[in-house]
Order: C-alpha cells, then sequence, then structure tokens
C-alpha cells in the first residue's frame, strides 16, 4: 500500500485499483455465489412454511392418548381416592374415616352422599370414575 499524490492504491496481485469505479465493479457477485445465496434463501423460506402451515394440522393427525381409570371406594387408599376430580385431603379422609366407621359398605355411587361434605354435584361428577366390584363387596349382591 503506497500513497501517492492523495491517492490510495491496493496491490492485488498483478492488478492495481485506485479507483471507486474499478472497486465497485470488482464487487459483482460470480454466478455460482448467487446461486448459493438463492438456494439459502428458497430454504430459509422453505422452513418458514412448513413451520407455519404445519401448525395448522387436522385433529385427526393429532395423537391422543387416553387413559381410564377407576376406583373402588371400599378398598382404595387416601391416595387413590385423591385422583378423582374435585377430591382432595379432607374429602378422601373422610371417605376412607367413613367406610372405617361403618359397618356397611358402599354398594354404589350414590352411597357417596352418606359420607360427611359429598353432595349430589361432587357425586356426579365422580361417578364414572367409580366402579364396585361384586368381588370386593360380597354385601352388594342382595
Amino acid at each position: 500500500m503506497a500513497f501517492e499524490s492523495g491517492q490510495l492504491n491496493l496491490d492485488v496481485g498483478e492488478s492495481v485499483i485506485s479507483d471507486a469505479d474499478n472497486l465497485s465493479s470488482t464487487m459483482v457477485l460470480r454466478k455460482q455465489d448467487r446461486v448459493v445465496i438463492a438456494f439459502f434463501l428458497t430454504m430459509l423460506f422453505l422452513f418458514f412454511l412448513i413451520i407455519h402451515f404445519g401448525a395448522s394440522r387436522n385433529a385427526d393427525d393429532d395423537i391422543v392418548l387416553s387413559y381410564e381409570f377407576y376406583i373402588n371406594p371400599n378398598n382404595a387408599t387416601k391416595a387413590e381416592i385423591q385422583t378423582l376430580p374435585g377430591i382432595g385431603v379432607v374429602l378422601s379422609r373422610n371417605i376412607v374415616n367413613y367406610r372405617k366407621d361403618s359397618v356397611n359398605q358402599f354398594d354404589n355411587a350414590d352411597d357417596l352422599l352418606n359420607v360427611n361434605q359429598i353432595g349430589k354435584k361432587k357425586v356426579s361428577t365422580i361417578r364414572s370414575f367409580i366402579k364396585i366390584d361384586a368381588a370386593t363387596n360380597p354385601d352388594s349382591e342382595k
């Protein structure tokens, strides 16, 4: 690099660039570079399309994990009873205490109405999760 009479000369191999016009003409991208950039931008565009439209799937395409469980209030633990919707520590304790204190076992879900602090609304909420087996309750075959 040399300074001569206020002009900047850059030595690039065999040629000398001394003009801004000549410098701008060397900034033109080669065809191979343009192809690479076009490919990259196309892939970026496709990525965003997939992200955007991939989020709006049909409900039939989704995998649904479901399980069924039933609680037998005649032999369930407090922790198992607490898995019922709307049943917490106090209500599970009341169910277990009623079961221990009572001579009769639960014959159906409506028998839970006899438990302290359980009403019709609570029984209707948990009814589908209650299953009383005849094998665990011999008195239910009356």
